[in-house]
């Protein structure tokens, strides 16, 4: 809707003329929520940057301002006098229920629409105006939220609205889902975890990461934990817990009973799986055939277009209602009664805690690779047409897998090329396993 440019005053400038700019923002303004100032958060990330020296700089609290200037819009006139904007959303309606105006004309095959998001605000305003007081008592007007959105979601899914109208306004709410879904979890405290566990048993501790699962190959069986912890002052009851993963992986599923959790307790699920013997591997979902003349990523998966990488292979979903008493559980003027929808729910990826270097937990989700790793060492080398004596070549082979395993590692060279020996057994015992070999 309105398009703005940056730098307008030169880069870093501290002051600038008025008629340059149309939006002055103070960057280095102190945020409650972040706990420090924009710009000073910006640097957090700048400083992974260490191939400038980022690592040493720092900025100082105080005021900093950057200028933009409104180059173009289609909404009405949205400047004061002297041509400035106090936001960039100046004129725009940021609230839920200004979602059906973007519709336009179409707003009139969904009546049901605006109507449904006021009264999702109302319920998150309701949320937001008890939050300080105790976290807990936001839970449910969340949890009201959620199903609303649940409805309406389903409602216009099933609408005869037109696209892309019907597929960008689906993708915000789906997004509002979400965030509900997380606002309900940490109102309530409660939380989930689904481990992948070590090769020698949960009650092992975690292992460093040489001896996690952080990578499975084909045959390869291993169990998931999930975990789900009732932090909240009210007893809860599962409803369902669930794994999606790709087809013919869950061998087995072992479910905690059924009945409510008490505040402060945990809820287990354990989770069978086996990697079948044909199987995707892990890859990011671009690739580039020839890195030193392509400088564009070919996108094998549209799907991901927009994410830094490919959703976690498994993830664990588990669905919830809070159990009230006799008289039912009133929070904000709701009541929420034994077997009502007033559920909540929560789903995380399937992750491999383990160990690392200093001794900290760090977590990795789950990844799909071959048996057997094979390496050259150098990867590259120049080798002569004529008079070259040979070259000696070292290769590594890294084994995947926990049971033993025996095989024969042979060069695929060139016609007419010569390699000796022809080829070289190996033997591994352990998952883990390495193995150096060399031929030339």
């Amino acid at each position: 809707k309105k398009l703005y440019v940056g730098n307008v005053c030169g880069f870093g400038a501290s002051t600038c003329p008025a008629e340059n700019y149309t939006v002055k923002m103070n960057t280095g303004q102190q945020d409650p929520q972040l706990g420090r100032s924009y710009v000073q958060f910006a640097m957090q990330g700048l400083k992974h940057q260490l191939s400038q020296g980022a690592g040493g700089w720092s900025v100082e609290p105080g005021d900093r301002f950057t200028y933009y200037k409104l180059v173009e819009s289609v909404l009405p006139r949205t400047t004061d006098k002297d041509g400035d904007e106090k936001d960039f959303f100046d004129g725009i309606d940021t609230s839920l229920p200004g979602l059906a105006s973007r519709l336009g004309a179409e707003e009139a095959k969904v009546p049901f629409l605006r109507p449904a998001l006021a009264e999702i605000a109302k319920e998150v305003n309701q949320a937001d105006a008890s939050i300080d007081k105790d976290p807990s008592r936001a839970a449910t007007p969340l949890l009201v939220a959620l199903r609303l959105l649940d409805d309406v979601t389903d409602r216009l899914e099933h609408s005869q609205l037109i696209e892309p109208a019907k597929s960008d306004l689906l993708t915000i709410l789906r997004d509002k889902q979400q965030q509900c879904e997380v606002a309900v979890n940490l109102a309530l405290n409660a939380s989930l975890r689904a481990d992948v566990v070590a090769t020698k048993g949960p009650g092992a501790g975690i292992p460093p990461e040489p001896g996690a699962l952080t990578i499975v190959s084909p045959t390869q069986k291993f169990t998931v934990v999930a975990k789900f912890h009732n932090g909240s002052k009210f007893p809860m009851e599962v409803q369902n817990v669930s794994m999606e993963a790709p087809p013919g992986w869950i061998k087995n599923i072992y479910k905690g009973q059924t009945g409510a959790i008490s505040p402060r307790e945990d809820y287990y699920a354990n989770f069978l799986l086996q990697v079948p013997s044909k199987v995707s591997y892990s890859r990011p979902y671009w690739h580039r055939r020839e890195p030193e003349t392509e400088s564009v990523n070919t996108v094998d998966d549209p799907r991901y277009a927009t994410f830094p990488f490919q959703p976690a292979l498994l993830h664990v979903s588990l669905e919830y209602l809070m159990v009230a008493k006799a008289a039912g559980l009133n929070l904000l003027g709701h009541e929420i009664k034994r077997g009502s929808t007033e559920g909540g729910r929560i789903s995380i990826p399937v992750t491999v805690p383990f160990l690392d270097e200093t001794g900290h937990e760090q977590r990795r989700t789950l990844a799909v690779a071959p048996a057997f790793s094979v390496m050259l060492e150098p990867g590259t080398q120049t080798i002569r047409v004529e008079g070259d004596p040979g070259r000696n070549v070292k290769i590594g082979v890294s084994y995947n897998l926990s049971a033993p395993a025996k095989g024969n590692l042979h060069l695929e060279v060139p016609p007419n090329w010569r390699d000796e020996p022809a080829q070289l057994p190996v033997e591994f015992h352990q998952r883990g396993a390495g193995r150096d070999a060399g031929s030339s």
